[in-house]
């Protein structure tokens, strides 16, 4: 093993990432998604003012809009390099229309 964490929420399906390894793992699973393009639904606006606590540092994590292709709102700690994905928001990203 690399040292890599990636955490998966048995309850909600949850993702907890590394954010090293959440950008490797997104320009892999673009590259070789074969599907159609899925078009973004609209970001639900309830998403932006939900806050988790991060599970390193127990502080609150940032919400915020990704960046990239598709509109999926995460959340992120940038003390200890996390990112939490909602179930079905990493396949979303990877189906966002776009360079791939």
């Amino acid at each position: 093993m690399d040292g890599s964490m990636v955490v998966l929420c048995s309850a909600c399906k949850g993702v907890l990432i590394q954010s090293a390894v959440f950008r490797e793992l997104m320009i892999k699973r673009r590259k070789t998604f074969q599907g159609p393009d899925a078009i973004p639904k609209p970001i639900d606006l309830k998403q932006l003012k939900a806050r988790l606590n991060c599970p390193g540092c127990k502080q609150s994590m940032e919400v915020h809009q990704y960046y990239g292709p598709g509109n999926v709102v995460i959340d992120s700690c940038v003390r200890c390099n996390f990112i939490y994905l909602d179930y079905g928001e990493i396949a979303a990203l990877e189906r966002a229309p776009g360079l791939r």
